[in-house]
């Protein structure tokens, strides 16, 4: 493993502008950057104060380089951290990142291309990308929702995802992650599927969720219109601080913000949940439009890892792990006693 060069002088502005970095160093590991703590099974402690979130829509290219608005509204010296911390460390090593997830893409062949613009919500990433997509990409993979903003936040931004990684905090004066950890410290993004990640983030990972895609379904009799959005943001709280869809009618038109479908870790909660939250506004019946929605994204991700079978390349082998670990948190839905264990 390898040092970041810049990191020490990148440390040393961050601590200036009020931020903590404690027991962490960027290491380069089999060509993937990564934090790491420098003295392993040691706390380590990361805070980035609201002085330094930006909102992620504050960012331009000039020349080729990242840098703030000139209409962010930034402290002078916080200004002139963010600028070289992107220089030199963030849209460094970020940009090809980015642009290597797009390039992927671009090269598809025509097959896939088209499935997925048509499909897959991938509309306007089929040309050679352009530095603005590249720029949209780089950014929307590195935002982080805090106190209901949209915020591009320094550090945090070089963690790895793992579902089982560390959760950020938000608090009144700022963002932080703590704990402890033997190698690389990894921290769990937010709450997301395999297909949903592979989309904003541009890797493969195994998910414990599956929603459903969006889809909107009309009843037989036309009575009856269900649009299914997946907006995992938009929750509602239970008693026991468990999270479930915000669900509006309208006549006859009925929006469901999400509709999980599939839980490695508790493959009764996905029934449950409907069963409790969601089917007394459908009413009697409705058990069959959970099972409707099942089969039609199974199908779809089906459809999707067969196509991605007739061809090769590593785009066409990171789209058909996506599509495997969906399939697999779909099928994690059922009504009983039983739980897998964490190996599965």
């Amino acid at each position: 493993m390898t040092v970041d060069t810049d990191w020490y002088d990148i440390l040393s502005s961050f601590r200036a502008v009020g931020g903590i970095a404690d027991n962490v160093v960027l290491r380069v590991e089999n060509g993937r950057r990564g934090l790491f703590p420098i003295v392993p099974d040691q706390p380590f402690k990361l805070f980035v104060p609201d002085t330094v979130l930006v909102d992620s829509d504050q960012f331009e290219l000039r020349g080729s380089q990242l840098v703030l608005a000139k209409t962010a509204d930034v402290l002078p010296k916080v200004r002139a951290f963010i600028d070289d911390y992107n220089a030199r460390i963030s849209w460094k090593g970020g940009r090809a990142e980015a642009e290597n997830f797009l390039v992927g893409l671009y090269k598809l062949p025509d097959e896939l291309r088209n499935l997925l613009k048509d499909k897959f919500y991938f509309r306007n990433i089929f040309e050679k990308p352009t530095d603005a997509q590249i720029l949209a990409q780089f950014i929307s993979s590195r935002h982080y929702q805090h106190n209901g903003r949209n915020v591009s936040f320094a550090f945090f931004e070089l963690l790895n995802h793992h579902p089982k990684g560390f959760s950020f905090k938000s608090t009144d004066k700022g963002v932080l992650l703590k704990g402890s950890s033997q190698s690389e410290i990894l921290a769990s993004y937010n709450a997301s599927d395999a297909w949903t990640r592979f989309v904003n983030y541009g890797f493969p990972c195994r998910e414990r969720r599956a929603f459903s895609d969006l889809y909107s379904v009309t009843t037989r009799d036309g009575a009856r219109t269900i649009n299914v959005r997946n907006a995992t943001h938009e929750t509602n709280l239970t008693d026991d601080k468990s999270s479930v869809p915000q669900i509006s009618q309208t006549g006859s038109k009925v929006d469901i913000s999400f509709l999980l479908l599939g839980d490695r870790a508790d493959p009764m909660i996905p029934v449950n949940n409907f069963r409790k939250h969601v089917r007394p506004t459908l009413g009697k019946g409705s058990d069959e439009f959970f099972e409707t929605l099942s089969h039609i994204n199974k199908m779809k991700f089906w459809k999707l890892y067969n196509i991605c079978s007739r061809h090769n390349g590593p785009m066409v082998e990171n789209i058909k792990l996506a599509c495997q670990f969906q399939l697999e948190a779909l099928n994690f839905a059922w009504f009983g006693n039983w739980v897998p264990t964490d190996d599965n």
